[in-house]
């Protein structure tokens, strides 16, 4: 990709300073010598973000509670959110009024129409939003779809996935309710469905959703463990399971008419991945070495702002992907198939048909953003 403004480099925030900032975000950008530089962290959390600051050498620090002056310090041109999923919106769109460009994790956001609001607003400045699908920009994903495309497993039939980790912090964001973006659908489950929506290179129809939650009080305002089925065009099926109550763990399992792929830890960043392709009788394996997803992923994004070229993962892909989440919600409220499609009929996107429970005491900063 041929670049407008060859020496110029993209000027970037981080805003939350999590655990996805600290362990991968924030050392991605050494490598952005190219076309990109962080020069300003956005925190709640005032000694985190000295800390983070000097450990980076970044001159400039703001709190959450001055975004509107970092907004308009002129002190970068794009934005990464790495902040609870209940915050996306506000943030985003606050940034697209003041011309900022985004990256933002996923979820995109909440609800589908509040990802559908972000979208508008980033168009209507002409600000350029992507969801930080990092995944896409990993090889090993990368040749899953070139095995699909050359029709090496013949048709794609099945998708099997599992994502689950052990969350044992009480306050973590993720235990929040769904109304707030928390709980293992909107955390995880979101992988699985984009690959699964990915590699079946269509969307489905219908979903239904099973969940169990055990009397752990972690669990009180989220479910620990939910089971997905999604029913794609041509008769192909997607399952996945996933879960913060169990033993961390990643995979995904394609499998088609002439053979099968298996991905072990297919969703990490720190790790590297196995791919074990099953055709023919015979079993060819490949390790990848662990990349840097987020390096690569905002590389391509800055590309695309000096080029002026809309990123290669569509800006809808993440509204795609919440609206499927919540038709999985209702499908776990009404115990019940849910047509994709139908969902909007059935009820506002930005409810919930589940009453809110009281939550525990908040600490000063909720979650470690």
């Amino acid at each position: 990709m041929e670049l407008v403004h060859k020496s110029k480099k993209i000027r970037y925030a981080v805003i939350g300073l999590g655990h996805i900032a600290q362990d991968a975000i924030l050392p991605a950008f050494k490598k952005l010598k190219r076309n990109s530089t962080l020069t300003t962290i956005i925190s709640q959390h005032e000694e985190k973000l000295h800390y983070f600051a000097n450990k980076y050498k970044i001159k400039n620090r703001y709190l959450f509670s001055n975004l509107k002056e970092a907004l308009s310090s002129n002190e970068f041109d794009a934005i990464y959110i790495s902040t609870p999923n209940d915050t996306h919106r506000f943030i985003a769109e606050l940034a697209s009024d003041y011309g900022i460009h985004i990256i933002c994790e996923k979820p995109l956001s909440v609800s589908y129409r509040d990802a559908l609001s972000m979208i508008e607003i980033a168009k209507k400045n002409n600000v350029k939003l992507m969801t930080a699908y990092r995944l896409h920009f990993h090889p090993a994903h990368q040749e899953i779809l070139d095995l699909v495309n050359q029709k090496r497993l013949g048709e794609i039939k099945i998708f099997n996935s599992t994502f689950s980790m052990d969350v044992k912090d009480i306050f973590n964001f993720r235990l929040q309710g769904s109304d707030k973006g928390g709980g293992p659908l909107h955390d995880i489950g979101v992988y699985c469905i984009n690959a699964a929506r990915r590699f079946f290179q269509s969307e489905p129809l219908a979903v239904f959703a099973f969940s169990n939650s055990t009397h752990d009080l972690r669990f009180k305002d989220c479910d620990e463990t939910v089971t997905c089925l999604l029913k794609f065009p041509k008769g192909k099926m997607a399952s996945f399971t996933v879960s913060f109550g169990g033993y961390r763990n990643s995979e995904l399992e394609l499998i088609g008419s002439q053979g099968r792929i298996k991905l072990e830890r297919a969703y990490e960043y720190s790790r590297p991945m196995t791919l074990k392709i099953y055709e023919n009788k015979k079993i060819i394996s490949r390790k990848f070495i662990k990349v840097d997803q987020f390096a690569n992923e905002i590389m391509h994004f800055s590309d695309c702002i000096l080029s002026n070229k809309n990123p290669d993962i569509s800006v809808y892909e993440g509204s795609h992907d919440l609206k499927i989440i919540e038709a999985l919600l209702l499908s776990l409220d009404l115990a019940s198939p849910i047509n994709v499609e139908e969902i909007i009929k059935k009820k506002p996107l930005t409810e919930t048909t589940k009453k809110p429970k009281l939550a525990l005491p908040l600490p000063k900063f909720f979650g470690t953003w």
